[in-house]
C-alpha cells in the first residue's frame, strides 16, 4: 500500500494531544477506508494511556483510493497494464 494521507480534525493537534514521538500509533478499520472518510486512529503512550481521535482520509476520489490500495500510480498502471 502507499501512503495514507490523514488530517487532524478541527481541535486536534500534535500539541493538543501531547504526541512526543515516543507513542505507539494505530489505525483502526483500515480495511473500511473511503473516500474522505474517517478513521480512528489510537495512541498508546509510554506510559500506557491509550488515546482515541478521528482523523479525516485525504484520499478525495474512487480513482485516488485505487491508486492508494495499489501502492501507488505506478503500480496501478503496471497492475493494470498485466491484466
Amino acid at each position: 500500500m502507499g501512503i495514507l494521507p490523514l488530517e487532524f480534525m478541527e481541535g486536534n493537534s500534535v500539541a493538543t494531544l501531547g504526541i512526543t514521538g515516543e507513542e505507539t500509533f494505530k489505525i483502526m478499520d483500515l480495511n473500511k477506508i473511503k473516500p474522505s472518510g474517517i478513521l480512528t486512529m489510537d495512541i498508546k503512550q509510554s506510559d500506557g494511556i491509550l488515546k482515541s481521535f478521528p482523523l479525516k482520509v485525504r484520499i478525495d476520489t474512487g480513482l485516488e483510493l485505487e491508486y492508494w490500495k495499489a501502492g501507488g500510480i505506478l503500480n496501478y498502471v503496471l497492475l493494470d497494464f498485466m491484466q
